[in-house]
């Protein structure tokens, strides 16, 4: 059975699939991301930060939301592969900041990843 636990407490986020990996991020000050596989640490990041348009974003700042999402799917290929059928499973959490950014911690049964959410400008 695969089992999402979603805390927020004094700013930490822990995704843990049933795969065994647990991706944790603090915020605050600074932020961090560690990935762990059955409690034994596969790497780690200190100091997440964004540098776009000579603006750096080291923070999140006040979070605003958290969300949380798990996708089972099969996906088929269009294209003739050994597979016919591939497996798509992962868990997620968005944690949103109140200017509108956001960091999606991804944990997938044998791979971890981390992604920024900028919104939109009125130039773009």
């Amino acid at each position: 059975m695969r089992k999402t636990l979603l805390t927020t407490l004094l700013a930490l986020v822990a995704v843990v699939s049933a795969g065994g990996l647990t991706a944790t991020l603090k915020t605050g000050a600074s932020m961090s991301l560690a990935i762990e596989n059955y409690g034994h640490v596969v790497f780690s990041f200190d100091n997440i930060a964004l540098t776009a348009n000579g603006k750096s974003c080291s923070k999140l700042g006040k979070v605003s939301k958290v969300t949380r999402n798990t996708v089972a799917e099969t996906l088929r290929p269009v294209v003739p592969l050994k597979q016919a059928e591939i497996k798509n499973r992962y868990n997620e959490a968005t944690v949103t900041s109140r200017d509108g950014s956001a960091l999606v911690v991804r944990v997938m049964d044998n791979a971890g990843a981390y992604r920024w959410l900028l919104p939109k400008t009125k130039n773009a």
